[in-house]
């Protein structure tokens, strides 16, 4: 973990620190689309079990202080 300076607590120092488990927890390739009739070859990187199209929908709220509006 980078080392936080004692004059800003929000201040790291250092090289940033890889995350060896989030690297590792990749999905295996050729995994196919858990929708029937759906022929699309998942992304390793895709950590669900479907693609895009049959995925179910996930909402973000965003504030609107963080973007100035």
């Amino acid at each position: 973990m980078a080392r936080v300076g004692a004059a800003n607590a929000r201040t790291a120092f250092g090289p940033p620190v890889r995350d060896l488990e989030s690297a590792a927890s990749k999905a295996s390739p050729g995994r196919m689309c858990d929708d029937p009739g759906c022929s699309t070859v998942l992304s390793r990187y895709n950590n669900d079990t479907a693609c895009w199209l049959h995925a179910r929908p996930t909402f973000v709220i965003r504030s609107a202080g963080r973007h100035g509006a």
